[in-house]
């Protein structure tokens, strides 16, 4: 039996004296998208941050592909095949589009493949070939999160986190940055997606877990959890009055 993409087992993570996950499972297999949900606070983020070295657990352990990279620096994970787009749009202001995205090609040494991706990130958002050198913090709110997304994609991942896509964004830019997720996941790249827009998440993705206070509380394929009453009266209503 092939390895799961990506596994996450019994993972414990602390800061100080306080635990922020508690005993977290989740598995993705390759080409899946997978979300994440729950309340604000409830350790979603905090989980991403493990997975791409940020954090580092105090139990449990992280394989991807069936390797362990449990306690990994950030960057040997990236070379591993994991890419994260950070919550909060983090693009460099100061930098072109073209130079920002050149940053998430800083571990590649071949400019071939350098070239090839950056091609590749201009077919899937057009804007940003047509804003190639323009500075990265005159840009809207939507063009930096394409620019992030086109940034965490110029190392080629084999699976792609995203942390809160949606924040801050309008209803329709909303919808326009889970179909470039679509897309993108369309190609191969497996999806581990991050969100508090519950019903846009659940949508757009295979499966999902649903977090609550640092632990896995309930998980299942997205559609069933959809029609969960639970669910549906803790976090597609919020959804809803969110996107309203």
């Amino acid at each position: 039996m092939a390895p799961s993409a990506l596994s996450v087992e019994g993972i414990e993570v602390k800061y100080g004296t306080v635990t922020a996950l508690w005993d977290v499972s989740i598995k993705v297999e390759p080409g899946e998208a997978v979300a994440i949900i729950g309340a604000n606070g409830a350790g979603k983020s905090t989980l991403l941050h493990s997975i791409s070295g940020l954090l580092k657990p105090s139990r449990g352990r992280i394989l991807m592909g069936g390797q362990e990279i449990t306690g990994k620096r950030p960057e040997e994970i990236v070379k591993s095949g994991i890419s994260q787009v950070l919550e909060g749009r983090r693009v460099f202001g100061n930098l072109t589009v073209e130079e920002n995205l050149l940053v998430g090609a800083h571990l590649q040494t071949e400019k071939g493949s350098i070239s090839d991706n950056l091609e590749s990130v201009y077919r899937l958002f057009p804007r940003l070939r047509e804003r190639r050198a323009q500075m990265g913090g005159t840009m809207s709110g939507g063009e930096q999160q394409m620019l992030a997304i086109g940034q965490a994609l110029m190392s080629r991942p084999t699976v792609l986190m995203l942390d809160e896509p949606s924040l801050g964004l309008s209803p329709i830019l909303v919808a326009e940055t889970f179909r470039k997720i679509d897309e993108i996941r369309a190609t191969g790249t497996t999806i581990l997606v991050v969100e508090q827009n519950s019903r846009m998440a659940l949508r757009h993705t295979d499966r999902a877990y649903v977090m609550e206070m640092g632990r896995i509380t309930l998980s299942g394929p997205s559609a069933q959890l959809m029609k969960d009453e639970n669910v549906k009266r803790v976090y597609l209503g919020q959804s809803l009055l969110a996107s309203s």
